[in-house]
């Protein structure tokens, strides 16, 4: 994933990144993600996603810190994980967005 200017204020850009049951509104494939606790999202919330019939995949929250980055895990139903980095950043156009994952 590259950089992607986002025209908000950047407390309302994390909270959208940081609550992985949205991503699933812009995921490039149909997926459904669900909060395995209703909670606020703090290091260790788990979330289930997966397609409609198919296995679950798992996703933890592995690091928070509001407005700055968030991290978290995905173990896919065939067991290939993935870390994925979020950071919000300020620049002259705008908050914007970056992410990686290994």
């Amino acid at each position: 994933m590259g950089k992607t200017t986002v025209n908000a204020p950047i407390d309302k850009v994390f909270e959208a990144v940081s609550d992985l049951t949205r991503h699933a509104n812009w995921a490039a494939h149909p997926i459904s993600i669900t909060a395995e606790t209703e909670r606020p999202v703090m290091i260790g919330h788990t979330y289930s996603s997966g397609k409609s019939g198919n296995k679950s995949g798992r996703l933890q929250v592995t690091e928070l810190e509001p407005n700055d980055h968030f991290r978290f895990q995905v173990v896919m139903p065939n067991g290939w994980e993935l870390d994925w980095a979020i950071t919000p950043m300020a620049n002259g156009e705008g908050p914007g967005l970056t992410g990686k994952s290994k």
